[in-house]
């Protein structure tokens, strides 16, 4: 999932804390299947701006399906970047530039 250098220590990280986040990574999934948790219904009236930073190689989330998502917010800006699942992680220096130009947009 973290596929490019920068994330190698992150993913060290979560590969040597893997018993201690299993329950929470089970709780986090088994959450998506509850009713109560879809928060989609929300998006409409979310009026501030939003940022989405989408990793194209991401083998888990599939852009595909998650635009009718992101088309619900009205003031959503999507970012792409080259890495596998956490662009914050793989390419930060991207991302941290893309977040820069998205808020010095707002002012």
């Amino acid at each position: 999932m973290l596929q490019r250098g920068a994330a190698r220590e992150q993913r060290r990280r979560i590969v040597r804390a893997g018993y201690e986040l299993a329950p929470v990574l089970e709780a986090a999934w088994r959450s998506f299947a509850r009713p109560a948790e879809d928060l989609r219904g929300l998006a409409r009236d979310i009026a501030c701006p939003v940022l989405f930073a989408w990793a194209t190689r991401d083998q888990l989330v599939a852009l595909s399906r998650s635009r009718p998502a992101i088309g619900q917010f009205p003031r959503a800006q999507l970012e792409r970047f080259p890495a596998g699942h956490a662009p914050h992680l793989e390419t930060p220096a991207a991302f941290e530039a893309s977040v820069e130009r998205f808020l010095a947009s707002l002012s």
